[in-house]
């Protein structure tokens, strides 16, 4: 685990990295034994994070405000791996108010625009904040598939044609003493319709271009890739072919549809 470790510190010193965003699955995370006390199972991985010297913002994502209309900050869990509730509750300094895609961390608190009409993947949200700020994406045994930053790129690119924006009213509990009253807006897939991308070959594609680096010892399998490279090798690949992202089997339905209607899906055409 030494070696793995001081090879993924070396690079980012070398790439001057200020933020790690850490997608999370440690059954392939640094080769940690486990002592029998899961605290300290937990403590050990985060620490070793820490000790790669970044400031270090994880996704704690909680998807139930579409359906309870409320978001309670300090108290909804993460639903996005036990090492990020834990990290929620234990290690972070800070965390987004923000339903679906809060994020915790250390380190610089990062700038969003918080008010009563958020759109969840604009350029004033949390992945604008880390495209400005030079962010490296790192998957700590996760798969790529856990890349929430592609809506963001989708978003900025006026390219997104397959989803639709929608809005979600609510409220978000600050503390026990505060709420307040939001909308949220970001696209989603058609209702009751497959619409999946293509990992793989997004995956092998930046692999090919030497863009996403690995890391592998024993059990570990820990990739990095800098997110503005990625944001902007996206972008061009969209402009190039407004459906590089999908998969063969939505390319079925989804081409032909928009042929027809000759515009961008729109919420009314599915619900």
């Amino acid at each position: 685990m030494i070696n793995i470790h001081s090879d993924l510190r070396a690079y980012l010193d070398q790439k001057n990295t200020e933020i790690l965003f850490v997608h999370t699955d440690i059954r392939k995370g640094f080769n940690i034994p486990y002592n029998g006390v899961k605290s300290d199972y937990l403590s050990n991985h985060i620490d070793l994070l820490l000790d790669l010297n970044c400031d270090l913002f994880l996704p704690v994502f909680n998807y139930n405000f579409a359906k309870t209309k409320l978001f309670d900050v300090l108290n909804d869990n993460s639903q996005v791996g036990v090492l990020n509730e834990f990290f929620r509750k234990k290690y972070a300094q800070w965390q987004t108010p923000i339903p679906f895609y809060s994020v915790a961390g250390i380190g610089e608190i990062p700038e969003y625009r918080f008010c009563n009409n958020i759109n969840l993947f604009d350029e004033s949200s949390i992945w604008g904040y880390l495209y400005k700020k030079n962010a490296t994406i790192m998957y700590y045994g996760a798969s790529f598939s856990s890349t929430t930053v592609i809506h963001f790129v989708e978003k900025i690119s006026n390219k997104l044609c397959y989803r639709y924006e929608k809005q979600f009213d609510g409220q978000i509990i600050l503390n026990e003493n505060k709420k307040r009253a939001i909308s949220v807006n970001m696209h989603v897939r058609p209702m009751n319709n497959y619409l999946e991308y293509d990992w793989f070959k997004l995956e092998n594609d930046l692999y090919e271009n030497k863009m996403l680096i690995q890391f592998k010892e024993g059990q570990a399998d820990i990739r990095i890739i800098n997110l503005r490279d990625l944001v902007d090798f996206w972008l061009l690949r969209l402009n190039e072919n407004r459906l590089y992202f999908l998969d063969n089997k939505s390319l079925l339905w989804v081409k032909p549809l928009l042929d027809k209607i000759n515009r961008p899906f729109e919420q009314f055409d599915f619900e």
